[in-house]
């Protein structure tokens, strides 16, 4: 007696495209961060992949509708599997970048004083040709970043320099960034900040000025090295860093 096994039905397919293109993704990042690929490769080739699997999706959450109809069980569960698993990078990029990160001007260079930003060092040393220059665009950027983040501008504080300059290395060395440069004399620090899914770095510099009634004047400036607009990232860790220091 011949058994014949059951023919798998063809959204078994569209499910298994849909997990190999999935699992293609991390090779993408892997490649970029290990310098084998460029960042438009390793950025957009996850992109486009995720596309793909969302609508794939999309196909089968039409295919799961037109099974429930015509009564088709073995259709129905695995294209309502493949609807869930091309929801995935929509979840992934709206809880990585979300509207907001969208809404934001295509920059990459923060400051809290854009008349005279803080100038960097020891960046200047460790960027490469091919990465962004440290260069302030004093045209292009004071009128975006008044527009998207007009809360940023230099924090007045009533502490003296010394002993706020311990608070910010403290500050910098609990959130893990690396110290790159200090100068207690002129009271100013860099830092450097790596992503941990890409591995993107941004460079930060801090720089503090007394007051003639002690007080002390912070600035702060965070600029990424590679791509065009940071999806307000910069603009974040500035603001989430000048409320941990107030606290």
């Amino acid at each position: 007696m011949t058994v014949v096994k059951p023919r798998r039905p063809w959204t078994f397919w569209l499910l298994a495209v849909q997990c190999l293109l999935l699992a293609i993704i991390p090779l993408f990042i892997i490649a970029y961060r290990a310098e084998a690929v460029s960042l438009k490769v390793g950025l957009w080739g996850p992109v486009a992949l995720g596309m793909v699997i969302t609508a794939l999706g999309v196909w089968g959450l039409l295919v799961a509708i037109w099974a429930s109809f015509s009564r088709r069980a073995d259709l129905r569960k695995l294209s309502i599997a493949g609807a869930l698993l091309g929801s995935l990078p929509l979840l992934v990029f709206m809880a990585t970048v979300g509207f907001k990160g969208l809404s934001v001007p295509a920059i990459h260079d923060i400051s809290t004083d854009t008349e005279n930003p803080p100038l960097f060092v020891s960046a200047l040393v460790e960027r490469r040709e091919y990465e962004n220059s440290t260069d302030y665009d004093r045209e292009k950027l004071p009128e975006l970043q008044a527009k998207a983040y007009p809360h940023l501008r230099p924090v007045v504080m009533s502490r003296p320099k010394a002993e706020v300059f311990k608070e910010v290395k403290a500050l910098v060395v609990e959130r893990g960034w690396e110290l790159s440069f200090e100068d207690p004399a002129s009271a100013k620090l860099e830092a450097t900040v790596t992503t941990s899914l890409f591995g993107f770095t941004d460079d930060v510099v801090i720089r503090l000025r007394s007051l003639p009634d002690g007080g002390t004047v912070l600035d702060m400036r965070s600029a990424s090295r590679v791509g065009i607009s940071d999806l307000g990232a910069n603009a974040k860790r500035i603001t989430d860093f000048i409320k941990a220091l107030d606290n």
